[in-house]
C-alpha cells in the first residue's frame, strides 16, 4: 500500500471515527441540533440610512409545510433614506430549518397578497446572489434568504442548490465535526424591504434597494447568528 492510500484510509477513518463521536454526543446532549434562542439587536448600522424606530414582529401560524421552520423569530426595522428622503423598512425573520421558499413566505407570513408566480421571477447580483424586487399597493419590495453560508436565495431550488454547493466547505465540516451542526445548514435570515414607491427614478430607486441588501448582508455575514 502507498503513502497516499495509507493517508486516505487514515483520513477516512479519522472522519468516520469523528462523526460517531458527534453521534454520540448527540443522544447525551439535547440541545445539539435545536435551535439557539435569537435576539435581534436594537439597532444594526447601515451607511446612507437613518435609524427611526424598531421593535419585534410577531408573525401568524404558518399555514402550509412550505413555509413551515423549526423556529422563527421576527424583527422590523425603520429607516429613514437621507439620499431619498423616504422611509425605509427591512422585515427580518430568523428561519431554523426551512425550505427557503421566499415567495410562499411573502404569502404567508407577510400577508401579500401576490402571485408566487411574479415573486418566483429572480434577478442576479454578483456579489449577492439571487433576489425577487416586486411592486404592489404603492410600495416597491425586495426580497432574499440570507443563507449562513453562501449567496442569497429565493426559490427552494436555489435554497437546496446552495446547500449542495457549502455543504462540503471546510468551515462546515468543522462545524459539523465539533459542535454537531447540520452539513446542511437550513438556517434563513429571511428580509424582506420595502419603500414607498419612486415612480420619477424607479430603476435608481431598485439600485438603491439593492445596495441596502448587499450593506445588511455584509453585517450579518459577521453577525450571523451561531447554531
Amino acid at each position: 500500500m502507498s503513502r497516499a492510500q495509507r493517508f486516505q484510509h487514515l483520513s477516512f477513518g479519522l472522519v468516520v471515527l469523528l462523526g460517531l463521536g458527534v453521534w454520540g454526543r448527540s443522544l447525551l446532549d439535547p440541545r445539539i441540533g435545536q435551535p439557539t434562542p435569537m435576539v435581534f439587536p436594537p439597532t444594526i448600522p447601515l451607511p446612507g440610512l437613518e435609524p427611526v424606530t424598531q421593535e419585534p414582529l410577531t408573525d401568524p401560524e404558518a399555514p402550509r409545510k412550505a413555509t413551515k421552520a423549526l423556529y422563527r423569530v421576527s424583527h422590523r426595522y425603520v429607516y429613514r433614506d437621507n439620499a431619498q428622503g423616504k422611509p425605509m423598512v427591512i422585515a427580518v425573520r430568523y428561519l431554523f430549518r426551512t425550505d427557503g421558499n421566499v415567495p410562499a413566505l411573502i404569502n404567508d407570513i407577510a400577508k401579500l397578497t401576490i402571485a408566487e408566480a411574479e415573486t418566483s421571477q429572480t434577478q442576479e447580483d454578483a456579489q449577492l446572489g439571487h433576489y425577487t424586487y416586486f411592486r404592489y399597493q404603492g410600495q416597491v419590495y425586495l426580497s432574499a434568504c440570507l443563507n449562513p453560508r453562501g449567496q442569497t436565495t429565493v426559490t427552494s431550488t436555489q435554497f437546496e442548490d446552495n446547500l449542495s454547493l457549502t455543504a462540503l466547505r471546510p468551515d462546515a465540516i468543522t462545524a459539523w465535526l465539533l459542535q454537531g451542526a447540520d452539513l446542511r445548514d437550513r438556517r434563513c435570515l429571511w428580509t424582506l424591504i420595502s419603500q414607498p414607491t419612486d415612480t420619477i427614478r424607479p430603476a435608481e430607486q431598485q439600485q438603491r434597494l439593492v445596495k441596502t441588501l448587499r450593506q445588511w448582508q455584509q453585517w450579518w455575514q459577521q453577525n450571523y447568528p451561531p447554531t
